[in-house]
């Protein structure tokens, strides 16, 4: 029998996260090891617990005086660089955006979304390739904040070097890249060294974090 995916939910509505427990339990893949408050009893939990979750769904706003979730999540993408963290809020500015990327997470999502894009997201996040999950609207408002002039991107690419950025903002592996651009699977490789080098990173989730940040990413293909 397949492992079921451990999730912490850390939110401070307490109908909100119990409600989301039952759905998600009802999916049978998931098992709800925790329901925390604050960003305090989550890092507690993580402290103290052997047994470490795959996945948080963590809202951002909780009570700030007990360590809001922007402040743990920064925690955890340091301290637990293997957990997933989604993010649930209720808001869609581009700064928070723009913030939640920069902490590292790898997803966002509106409280307002349905069951079904919840468990989208979850899906998403959780795959080997290590994708990002931001829905299309919140791409649209991010990306209309990105076209401004005064924040285009400094680094040089070429075209084929943008080429492949775009494929691994699809998620598409080597192989994968290869076949799509008609290029060899070595071509590939130094395509990718060449940006990691430009750029000062080492893995692609940095990349990935990179392109979207930059709008470099299609709508749809993070």
């Amino acid at each position: 029998m397949e492992a079921r995916t451990k999730i912490i939910i850390a939110e401070d509505e307490e109908l909100f996260s119990k409600g989301m427990a039952l759905l998600l339990k009802e999916d049978g893949r998931f098992d709800i090891t925790h329901i925390v408050k604050d960003g305090y009893q989550l890092l507690e939990v993580l402290k103290n617990d052997a047994n470490l979750p795959d996945l948080v769904l963590l809202d951002i706003h909780m009570a700030e005086e007990k360590m809001d979730g922007a402040k743990a999540a920064a925690i955890i993408k340091k301290e637990y660089k293997n957990i997933k963290i989604l993010v649930l809020t209720k808001y869609d500015e581009p700064e928070y955006v723009k913030t939640l990327i920069r902490l590292g997470v790898d997803g966002y999502i509106l409280k307002k979304y349905t069951h079904e894009e919840l468990i989208v997201a979850i899906d998403t996040v959780l795959q080997p390739q290590k994708r990002l999950y931001f829905p299309p609207d919140i791409w649209e408002v991010f990306i209309q904040e990105e076209k401004k002039p005064e924040k285009q991107d400094t680094v040089k690419f070429t075209k084929r070097e943008i080429q492949i950025i775009q494929e691994v903002c699809a998620g598409n592996r080597t192989p994968q890249i290869a076949s799509a651009l008609f290029i060899s699977i070595d071509a590939v490789e130094k395509h990718r060294s060449n940006i990691f080098a430009k750029l000062g990173i080492k893995n692609v989730v940095d990349l990935v974090k990179y392109a979207i940040y930059n709008n470099m990413c299609k709508p749809g293909k993070n």
